[in-house]
Formats: structure tokens, sequence, C-alpha cells
């Protein structure tokens, strides 16, 4: 294996952090830099001195990446997860939904578990499954070592290795050098209600569309980066959905992708915008973990998040270099960037708790072309605007939107036109509503043809066995269903 210059520097002081007494320790690398790579490594490495290494992962995608990795390294290895075979392979790569009810039936004892996206650790499973098998060795690897409730990871890791930061990496072209824009108009974000201290993903959908800040997104992108592959990141289902049917108005190859879309879709969707085949795909809580698209150009904010973990894990989806990219673009809707800091900012990372109202590293607007750029700017690097004392003392406000001045029956008329065309499923249906809001002849055929590869995979697989199907194609899943599977294989 070929190892960049900063992961083999990485494995030396994981090595170091180890033989000097620590059992457990947390690596932090960002999105795109490489940590699977680097922990593959570490397990071929372990084997090798007899050892047996346990993979912890929280999501089907991370288990397909993981294995796929491990199988480009010849190390063989078992899964541990709904519908697959059990092994007595020394390496075990496993979903925490899955063995954390199989724990009663573990005979086998791993010497150093892995814990991927170690941020989750926290959670009730994860020490239920390292109680289990106390003693081993921790490594934990992650891009985001915080949690939303301020607690640190110190109660899990003593020794934490910090790997270069995004700006080191952009230097080093490992990842590509990005461009942020915001909206001259700004969402009321403190309206919007809190629940376990994020916004209420309903309310905030609610607010974008009668602040018409679903119709800016499509704007900006059209400004910035037309027919570039781009991941917008929304509220809920319906929003993507929403949203997915602006971008096809425009003219763009848009489609929509939750939790609820069959595996089979899914797949295509990735695939499609990966390949060239869409232009636009919006999704609720999809993609933002263990995605690997590096094509994709910008990344949309249109979900505000109090979680900088949450927005880094967003924006890092387009961090990643690609042959013709130039660089990455974030488009923010939502003030997540003044919210949270650039994505390239330099942080401060710590295994101890901090407060829930830390400052972000600052961030300043140009007032011509809104580019988000360091405090420190002088000169847009977009527009060419010169930053002076006498600029920044004129420069125009930004335009504060009061969402209680905008009329309820436009705000009504716009949800209503939306769900309209959210719910049309035939081709009469959407003729009716192109004759009802003037849209062009080929919107019609725009439409059938963005939807047809969900109709067609429905048709194609009706009563066939998914189990199998997923199986043999190694394809993901869609959060839930394996589990549930496993529940009544259990209880059987």
């Amino acid at each position: 294996m070929n190892l960049r210059p900063y992961q083999h520097q990485a494995i030396s002081d994981l090595r170091l952090a180890y033989r000097s007494g620590t059992r457990s320790a947390l690596l932090v690398l960002p999105t795109g830099g490489g940590k699977t790579v680097i922990f593959s490594y570490v397990t071929e490495n372990a084997v090798a001195r007899g050892g047996k290494v346990l993979v912890l992962v929280h999501r089907r995608e991370l288990i397909h990446q993981t294995s796929a990795q491990l199988r480009s390294l010849g190390v063989q290895h078992g899964v541990i997860s709904a519908g697959f075979p059990a092994t007595d392979a020394p390496v075990q790569v496993a979903s925490v939904q899955t063995i954390v009810r199989r724990l009663h039936k573990q005979n086998w004892q791993p010497t150093l578990i892995i814990i991927d996206e170690a941020h989750h650790a926290v959670a009730g499973s994860w020490k239920k499954i390292l109680d289990h098998f106390s003693g081993a060795s921790l490594l934990g690897v992650t891009a985001t070592p915080m949690r939303l409730d301020g607690r640190g990871l110190g109660d899990w890791f003593q020794n934490m290795i910090l790997g270069p930061s995004v700006s080191s990496l952009v230097a080093m072209r490992y990842l590509a050098p990005v461009r942020c824009y915001t909206l001259p108009k700004k969402l009321d974000w403190k309206s919007i209600k809190k629940s376990g201290g994020e916004f209420v993903a309903s309310d905030a959908a609610d607010l974008l569309e009668e602040g018409e800040f679903n119709g800016d997104a499509v704007k900006e992108y059209i400004k910035h980066c037309p027919g570039k592959p781009a991941i917008v990141f929304c509220c809920t289902i319906a929003h993507s959905q929403l949203v997915a049917d602006l971008f096809t108005e425009a003219g763009y190859r848009a489609a929509h992708l939750s939790g609820d879309t069959d595996p089979i879709t899914r797949k295509q969707l990735i695939d499609d915008l990966g390949n060239g085949n869409l232009d636009v795909l919006t999704n609720c809580m999809v993609i933002s973990e263990g995605t690997d698209i590096p094509v994709v150009t910008a990344a949309i904010l249109l979900r505000p998040t109090t979680s900088t973990a949450l927005y880094l894990q967003q924006v890092g989806r387009a961090l990643r270099p690609a042959p013709g990219k130039d660089k990455a673009i974030i488009i923010d809707c939502v003030g997540n960037i003044l919210r949270h800091g650039l994505p390239d900012a330099d942080r401060e990372y710590s295994l101890d708790d901090k407060p829930k109202s830390e400052a972000a590293p600052p961030v300043k607007e140009c007032p011509v072309c809104f580019a988000a750029l360091p405090i420190t700017a002088t000169i847009c690097p977009s527009c060419g605007h010169v930053f002076t004392p006498a600029a920044q003392e004129s420069k125009p406000k930004p335009i504060s939107v009061s969402l209680v001045e905008i009329k309820k029956s436009q705000a009504a008329e716009q949800r209503n036109k939306r769900r309209r065309i959210a719910s049309a499923r035939t081709r009469e249906e959407l003729e009716a509503i192109a004759k009802d809001y003037g849209y062009k002849p080929g919107w019609v055929h725009v439409m059938l043809k963005q939807r047809e590869p969900m109709r067609r995979a429905a048709s194609q697989t009706k009563g066939l066995n998914w189990t199998e199907i997923l199986r043999n194609a190694n394809i993901p899943e869609p959060p839930g269903y394996r589990e549930a599977v496993d529940r009544v294989s259990d209880a059987s």
C-alpha cells in the first residue's frame, strides 16, 4: 500500500502512543484524508503479528467501504451484520446495531477494536460492546471529535493523534480549495424551535419555503456552478423532494434521495451523480458520513444546524479532489458558515468537554458577491472587491428578511404548488399542473424522466427476495432494513 507522508506519520504516532502505555487512542483526520486507509493498514499489521481486530461501524455503507478496503489489501475478514454468515476470520467488520444484540453469542475475542466515526462512541450501544471486550486496545478515527451536547471523548480515549488540518491538506493538494458563498438575505434561525439542542427540522423546512430560500438555492447554483455535480442537504424528506423538483423545473437533472429510497434506486442515484447522469442530488440525512463521490463540486446547505460536526461532515462531501475540479463550492443558504466558521478554518480539538456556546472561527462576507471569507481577508478572491476601513464602514448591510411580513396566502400557495408537484405520479396529473402554472411543454417530459429510475426499480423488483438481491449485488440498504430482518431471525 502506498501511504501518503502524513499517513505514515500518523501510524508512527499511534505506534509510539501504544508503546508508551496508551490503551485507547483517537486519530483525528479531515474528511477525505484517508482514515479508512490508515486503519486498514493498522489492521493488516495487527493480523500479521497474530492479533484479532474488530472494526465497529454504525452505517451499512461503511461496512461495504471498509470491507472493500480490506479486500484490496488481501486481509481476510468476516462481517457481523444481519444476513452475513458467521466466520472465524481474524478480522471482523461489525454493525454496532447488530453485534450489540449478539454479544451473548460471541466467543471471538479481539485484541484491537477500531471505532469508525468515533464521535458517536459515547452512545449506550458502543459502551456495551467495549465493556464486553474490555481486554482489547482501542483505536478511534474521526474527522470531527465533537458532539452537539459538548461532551468530550476523554472518557473513551486517553490520547489524541492529530493529523494535518483541512487547510494543510488543501496546500498539499490532497483536498480541493474551497470557495464559500452566503445569501444577501438571512434566515431568521432564532425563530426556529429546538429539540435536544438542534433545530426542529420541520419548522426549519417551513421557514425556508415561506422565505423562498429554496428558490434562492437554485439561483445561487446557476450563478456559481451551473451543471456541476452538487449535493443539497435538506431538512426533511418532503423538503428534499420539493427542492429536487425546483432544480428540475430550472432545467437540471435532479433527483431526491432519503432513507426511504429503496437500495437499488439509492445506489443508482449516487452512481448517476458520480458518472454525470445527474446534476443535483438532494437528500435528508443520508449523504453526510461514508459517502465518497469525488467529482461532487458543490455542497448546498439548506438545513440549518447547531452541530459543527454535522456541518463539517456535509461540506466535506465536496472537498475531495478529482480530475478537472479546480475548487469546491459551498453555497450556504441558512447561515451555517457564520455559525460554525469556514470549512478550512483551523480548529482546536480536545478530548475534554467544551461549552456549548463556544465561539466559531470568525467570518466576514464580501458586500458585493457575498463570498464568505476569513476575517483577515483584504481582497475578495471571487469578485476582486478590496476591503478598506472606509469600505467596511460604508458597506451595505445584508438584507434581513422578516418572515412575518410574507403574506400568508402567498406562502400557502407556494407550499400547495410544491406538494402538488411532489404527489403527482401520472402524465395527466403533471400536464394539469403545467397548464395551471404556465410551465413550458418540455417540463412534463423532464419530470417524468427524473422519476423513471424509481418507477422502473420498483416495478422490476416487485415480489422478489430483497435479502438475496442485496447480498448478491453488494449494495447498501436503507437504515433499519437488516436490523428488522435480524430481529426476526434472533427471535426465531
